[in-house]
């Protein structure tokens, strides 16, 4: 656990110190990460073409001298409709499509306001996507395990990466 706090304490001053071009790569890096979860597990095609093309159009946008503000809002709200409704059991699959729909509305957020904020946030989503990954192989693992385990250590490995 002490390693998800020392990841935690430090993310926000690496996202903040960052380069834009760098936080954006991140953004759209960690959105495509976590797409194919929810291609995986949602059978509506004209819901997966909505994240893939949600996240293209930010990573387009980033290359823009100004935002397509009007159009960021409709994504917005179309991805929203997306979001599972949450109920006081969830499965696995909810989770895992929760934080596909989650990060990549915090990457339309971020890419309206440019909000560093978003940006930890998407990190997050990623570090809890790993965490519901190995609480879900492995019904006895604790919390401590899961953040001293290889595939959460690599996974913040590379968010520190991307960032630097």
């Amino acid at each position: 656990m002490q390693a998800y706090l020392n990841f935690i304490d430090s993310l926000v001053e690496l996202v903040n110190s960052s380069a834009k071009e760098k936080q954006q790569h991140t953004a759209i890096s960690i959105c495509r990460n976590l797409y194919p979860f929810y291609k995986k597990l949602v059978t509506d095609n004209t819901s997966i073409s909505l994240i893939s093309n949600a996240i293209d159009f930010c990573e387009q946008e980033f290359s823009k001298s100004a935002v397509n503000i009007a159009r960021v809002d409709e994504l917005i709200a179309d991805v929203e409709k997306l979001m599972p409704s949450t109920a006081d059991i969830q499965t696995w699959d909810e989770g895992y499509i929760i934080n596909a729909v989650s990060a990549v509305l915090e990457l339309l957020m971020f890419t309206k306001d440019s909000n560093n904020q978003h940006l930890v946030e998407i990190c997050s989503i990623m570090i809890d996507n790993v965490d519901f990954e190995l609480s879900e192989a492995n019904d006895d693992i604790t919390d401590d395990q899961i953040y001293e385990h290889h595939r959460m250590l690599s996974t913040m490995d590379q968010i520190n990466g991307m960032l630097k």
